[in-house]
């Protein structure tokens, strides 16, 4: 819950809240130690989370959360940048974008960036709403109080609001979202991710495997019936060979017959 929290202070060389404050740090701790360790008490939340009623106020706790880190983050780039004195600001823009905005986004989905290995991932799966709710929120923040000149404790509970519809209302979220997308990668002639590729490439691998495994099979026969053959053909090639020696004796017995009378 806290990666977003150290990822964006630490971008605009700031310290991470919960570093800052040492009481989130030794509730963090004692919150995770109850929650999984405690006898009966652990398993007892856990039972009491998956209640309609107790998932819908831990959404709406985790969304007023979030938003918090979203535009803590924002404001924390933002007087970050108009403090930077080392270079001269921009002669183009009268205010920083990219900063503040970066570090919003961070700020509400940066954790699933974390461990770092994970790369992009989060972004390349595509339709995450979590990804997605902080991009649009940060956005939708920064112009409500930079351009419309909005307060910023509306703006604050505006974007909270739509956090909150979005888990509340997946499938209509699901919907819109699908609609406005698709229109702005239209417009954009950018290529959206589509959530069935993953599907279809492992179908047209599995439709590209099956001819090589079925020739796999086909020799693994053929490879079998010659063996087959080849241990006929010895056994046929003893027993025709057993079959001399047989002879051979008999012939060398009839043999001596004669000659064991005539003594």
């Amino acid at each position: 819950a806290f990666g977003g929290g150290f990822l964006a202070p630490l971008l605009v060389g700031r310290m991470p809240v919960p570093l800052r404050e040492e009481t989130f740090t030794w509730m963090l701790i004692v919150a995770w130690y109850v929650s999984h360790n405690v006898p009966g008490l652990s398993d007892g939340l856990a039972a009491l989370t998956r209640t309609p009623l107790a998932a819908a106020m831990l959404k709406v706790f985790f969304n007023i959360f979030k938003t918090q880190q979203i535009v803590g983050s924002l404001e924390l780039a933002s007087k970050a940048v108009a403090a930077e004195d080392m270079l001269p600001k921009s002669s183009y823009f009268p205010q920083a974008i990219a900063a503040p905005v970066l570090c919003g986004f961070l700020g509400g989905c940066g954790g699933m960036f974390l461990p770092f290995d994970n790369g992009l991932k989060p972004i390349e799966a595509g339709g995450v709403w979590n990804v997605r709710a902080s991009f649009l929120c940060s956005v939708t923040y920064f112009a409500a109080t930079r351009i419309c000149s909005c307060e910023p404790l509306d703006a604050k509970m505006g974007i909270c609001l739509l956090r909150l519809a979005g888990d509340l209302f997946p499938v209509l979220r699901d919907v819109l979202l699908g609609s406005i997308f698709g229109l702005l990668y239209m417009a954009t002639n950018v290529q959206g991710v589509q959530q069935k590729a993953p599907a279809q490439s492992e179908d047209k691998e599995q439709r590209t495997s099956r001819p090589a495994k079925k020739l796999d099979e086909k020799e693994a026969e053929e490879e079998e019936r010659r063996e087959k053959q080849g241990a006929s053909r010895r056994a046929k090639k003893l027993e025709e060979k057993e079959a001399e020696e047989q002879e051979r004796k008999e012939k060398q017995g009839k043999q001596r017959k004669p000659k064991e009378e005539k003594d």
